[in-house]
C-alpha cells in the first residue's frame, strides 16, 4: 500500500513539472490505499485540464492553488478537507 505522504510528494512533483500525468495515473490506479483512490478521482480533473489551464490564467491559478491545498491537507493528515477539493472550483478546504 502506498502511503499518503508519498502521494503528496508525487503531486508536488507533478505541479512542479517533474513527473507527468501518465506517471501519476499508472502509479495510483491501483494504489491499495482507499483514501488515495477517492482523492485520485478529483485529481483526475486536474490532470485532464492541462489544456484549459494553458489558455485560461484564472482557471490555472485556481487549480494550482487547489493542488497546493490538497498537498497541504495530505501532509497534515486532513483527509476530510482533502476530499473537499474537486479542482472544478475554489474549495473551502483548510
Amino acid at each position: 500500500m502506498i502511503p499518503i505522504l508519498e502521494f503528496s510528494d508525487d503531486l508536488e512533483q507533478h505541479l512542479n513539472g517533474k513527473v507527468d500525468a501518465s506517471y501519476l495515473r499508472e502509479k495510483y490506479r491501483n494504489s491499495g490505499n482507499s483514501d488515495i483512490s477517492l482523492i485520485m478521482c478529483s485529481v483526475e480533473h486536474f490532470l485532464s485540464d492541462s489544456d484549459i489551464r494553458s489558455k485560461d490564467i484564472r482557471y490555472r491559478k485556481m487549480q494550482e492553488d487547489e493542488m497546493i491545498k490538497l498537498i497541504l491537507c495530505l501532509r497534515s493528515g486532513k483527509l476530510g478537507d482533502a476530499r473537499l477539493i474537486s479542482f472544478l472550483h475554489k474549495s473551502n478546504a483548510i
